[in-house]
């Protein structure tokens, strides 16, 4: 599933919302911790974006979700 989000900027910082459908099938709350990790597949970049959900993991399992969002290379020009 892809989803198009675009992004918001409030002062002078960029921000990529999380729809609530989402924050609510993944747990995203604001104890959640997300970490942001950046890929460059040459014509594009990758934010990949790790969720773990604040809570006691079950033994042999950790309560984690991975979703990517694509955002475009800039390719020179303003």
């Amino acid at each position: 599933m892809t989803l198009k989000i675009r992004p918001v900027k409030l002062n002078k910082s960029i921000y990529v919302r999380v729809p609530n459908d989402i924050a609510d099938l993944i747990g995203v709350d604001g104890q959640t911790d997300v970490t942001l990790r950046l890929q460059d597949a040459g014509e594009e970049f990758f934010l990949i974006y790790s969720v773990r959900k604040a809570m006691q993991p079950m033994p042999n399992q950790l309560a984690v979700a991975y979703a990517e969002q694509r955002v475009a290379k800039a390719t020179g020009g303003n």
